[in-house]
């Protein structure tokens, strides 16, 4: 697991140099705009920074603020023309090129994020945060040698960076050096013990070792230290199983359903109403069974719906189309599309998997 991190801090009225044009009116909303943004007031700050840059186009720090709130708010391409505004203004301006970075990284628009992060870093060498990104952009591109070397410059300039370390390991075990990995995820750990992120990284540099009892207990500090981190619950319910302890690795797997790449079912589907099948009776009821992962898995798994109908149940079977033809061979089963609207009406849900 890899963290970016911004700590975009709001500039403050005491520290700005004040414009030439309109400079007492817009000075005055300035400091009241910052104010508005450090106490979450986001709306009333946004219509300030939007007034001062109206009375001055050349405030170089309200459009960098102005960058900052839309960013967190997660509209990235806006808080990049405003960041980029701020830079023409201020081509020194170190922290604009750097959420300008994370803005881009964020898009997706890789290459131009590395050479906003490039920038910050020949204006300020020292500047460890832009190195720590630096290395993520790196890492989501392949080119893990150079996330490992910007990464050790971060740790370099300042040694308890916590999430340099955590990313550090996690680039290393890509490089498959799960020692070393094992080394930095522990000095992450170390310098923040409750960063549950590299608790996950530690877990991973584990298994890779096949040290599963020490994976276990890494997962499981992760899970201590953020209750609601699905990635970690996801990997302990991994290592459970792989041990063979059944019953509390797929009570952790069920939170597989909080990861973003199985938000599809709900994306596609919403959230059903209908309650899931937690193996009481069926005799009289219809159950929808989803597939859920691979095609293969998809065989391998339906197979056992039979044994539903043994139970009276009627059981639909939603796949995906091309398994259909394959899977029409189950006798008494109705089997459908995944992606059909609506799907037909149904009592209880269950995954194929589960």
């Amino acid at each position: 697991m890899n963290r970016r991190e911004r700590r975009p801090n709001h500039e403050r009225a005491a520290q700005v140099p004040l414009p030439t044009a309109s400079p007492s009116i817009a000075a005055q909303v300035f400091v009241e705009a910052v104010r508005y943004h450090q106490t979450d007031q986001i709306a009333e700050a946004e219509t300030l920074y939007r007034a001062i840059l109206i009375l001055d186009p050349r405030h170089a720090e309200a459009s960098y603020n102005l960058g900052v709130l839309l960013q967190t708010r997660g509209n990235l391409a806006d808080a990049a023309l405003a960041y980029r505004h701020a830079i023409a203004l201020r081509p020194d301006f170190v922290g604009a090129y750097s959420n300008l970075g994370t803005a881009l990284q964020d898009c997706g628009r890789l290459d131009e994020a590395i050479d906003a992060y490039r920038r910050a870093i020949t204006l300020q060498p020292d500047f460890a945060m832009a190195h720590m990104n630096l290395g993520v952009a790196l890492k989501e591109q392949g080119k893990f040698d150079e996330a490992v070397l910007s990464y050790q410059r971060a740790i370099a300039i300042e040694p308890a960076y916590d999430h340099a370390h955590a990313n550090l390991g996690a680039a290393l075990l890509e490089m498959n050096q799960p020692a070393l990995a094992v080394e930095a995820c522990r000095h992450a750990v170390t310098v923040n013990p409750g960063m549950a992120v590299g608790y996950c990284n530690l877990g991973a540099a584990f298994k890779a070792l096949n040290r599963l009892d020490e994976a276990e207990g890494a997962y499981r500090q992760a899970v201590v230290a953020s209750p609601d981190l699905p990635e970690a619950h996801f990997c302990l319910a991994q290592i459970l199983l792989l041990q063979g302890s059944y019953k509390a690795g797929w009570a952790e797997y069920e939170w597989r359903w909080k990861l973003k790449e199985y938000g599809w079912l709900e994306n596609l589907h919403g959230r059903f109403g209908q309650p899931a099948w937690a193996g009481e009776p069926l005799a009289g009821k219809t159950i929808l069974i989803y597939a859920e992962q691979g095609l293969g898995d998809t065989i391998q798994f339906a197979r056992y719906l039979p044994l539903l109908r043994q139970q009276g149940a009627t059981v639909m079977l939603a796949v995906q189309p091309p398994l259909i033809k394959l899977l029409q061979a189950l006798d008494g089963i109705t089997v459908i599309p995944l992606d059909q609207k609506p799907l037909p009406p149904f009592d209880v849900h269950c995954a194929l998997l589960t």
